[in-house]
C-alpha cells in the first residue's frame, strides 16, 4: 500500500466519524497508528494521566519508543476548531516539542515548551491525494521519525506559504499590472505614447475565474478501518 493510499484512508475514515462520539475518533486513530504509521500497541499511549496543579486530566494518545515520548496527539471532535490551547497544555507539561491536533483540519505543530507561546504550525486539509498528507504519513511513520525533520518540514512549508502571500500580495496592487505593462514598452516607445494607449484599456489580472485584482478602469475601445464502538 502506498503513502498516498494511507492518507487517503485516514480521509476516508475522517469523513465517516464526523458525526461520531469522541471515542470513537478516539479508537480509530489508535487503529491508524498502528495500520498506517507501524506503531505497537505497546508505543500507542491511549488516555495518559497528566497532572496539571491541583487537576489530572488526560492526554488522548502519547507516541513512545523504548527511550522517549515522541509526540501528542491531540483528538477533537472534527467539526469543532478547538483543541491548541489543551495540546500546548500537554506538550509543556510533558515537556514535548511535536504535536498533533486532528479538528475540522490536521496541524502539526513544532512547540517550544522552554519559551511561552513559542511554536510554529502547519495545517494540511484532509483532502483525498494530497501530497502533504503524504508526507505527513513519511514523516511520522516509526521508522521514519525525526524530530528535525519534522521541523523543518513545517518551517519550510511556512516560508513557501509566507512567499506565495508575498507574491500575491504584489499581484493584486492595484497599479502592479499597468506598470509592469508601461515599463515593457517604455523601453520601446515614448512613455507618452504608451500611456496614451493603455488609457484605451481595461487591465486586470484573473486567477481562474475569478478577478482577484484590477488596476484603474479607463474607457474601452478504499476499504475502510472497522472501529467496534464497544
Amino acid at each position: 500500500m502506498s503513502i498516498l493510499a494511507y492518507w487517503n484512508e485516514i480521509v476516508s475514515e475522517y469523513n465517516d466519524n464526523l458525526n461520531c462520539k469522541e471515542e470513537i475518533v478516539q479508537k480509530t486513530w489508535e487503529v491508524l497508528f498502528k495500520l498506517c504509521f507501524g506503531y505497537s500497541k505497546a508505543e500507542i499511549d491511549s488516555q495518559r494521566s497528566v497532572k496539571m496543579g491541583v487537576m489530572t486530566k488526560r492526554a488522548d494518545i502519547v507516541i513512545t519508543n523504548s527511550a522517549e515520548d515522541l509526540f501528542v496527539v491531540e483528538l477533537k471532535r472534527h467539526v469543532l476548531h478547538e483543541g491548541q490551547e489543551q495540546l500546548f497544555s500537554y506538550l509543556n507539561q510533558l515537556k514535548i516539542d511535536i504535536g498533533i491536533l486532528v479538528n475540522e483540519s490536521l496541524w502539526i505543530y513544532d512547540f517550544d515548551y522552554t519559551k511561552k507561546d513559542s511554536y510554529s504550525a502547519f495545517k494540511i486539509e484532509f483532502t483525498e491525494n494530497n501530497s502533504d498528507g503524504a508526507k505527513f504519513i513519511e514523516l511520522f511513520t516509526c521508522e521514519n521519525f525525526d524530530k528535525e525533520k519534522i521541523k523543518n518540514f513545517i518551517y519550510e512549508k511556512n516560508l513557501s506559504e509566507n512567499n506565495s502571500n508575498e507574491i500575491k500580495k504584489e499581484l493584486t496592487s492595484s497599479n502592479f499590472i499597468q506598470n509592469l505593462i508601461k515599463q515593457y514598452f517604455s523601453e520601446k516607445y515614448p512613455s507618452e505614447e504608451v500611456k496614451a494607449v493603455l488609457e484605451e484599456f481595461e487591465i486586470s489580472l484573473k486567477k481562474k475565474s475569478q478577478i482577484i485584482s484590477m488596476c484603474p478602469v479607463y474607457p474601452k475601445v478504499t476499504k475502510h478501518i472497522v472501529v467496534d464502538p464497544e
